[in-house]
């Protein structure tokens, strides 16, 4: 259920923002880092955990994380190592061509 009311909210603009978007008021900063930011990050760990399962999912966080120890990272780098966690463990299906 708070999946749902989550995803209803990130449809409206005017309550929060991208990451990306510029800060120029207290406001903004609200918005993007508001109560909202981290019910979405909960839905998502838990709809990536449904996906992977929960020993994959700890697995490729394990591995994102000692591959970036003390290093600043984008998302990309954390999407490489779930799928890379995935691929390996049959839950995620590898794009054709692409190797680990």
């Amino acid at each position: 259920q708070e999946t749902k009311t989550v995803m209803l909210e990130d449809s409206d603009a005017q309550k929060h923002w991208a990451m990306s978007d510029e800060v120029t008021s207290n406001q903004d900063v609200h918005r993007k880092f508001g109560e909202f930011t981290y019910l979405k990050g909960g839905s998502i760990i838990r709809m990536m955990e449904g996906i992977l399962t929960e020993p994959v999912l700890r697995q490729g966080l394990r591995n994102y994380l000692k591959a970036f120890m003390f290093e600043s990272t984008t998302e990309d780098d954390l999407f490489f190592y779930l799928e890379e966690a995935g691929v390996a463990a049959g839950t995620w299906e590898s794009p054709s061509g692409l190797s680990f």
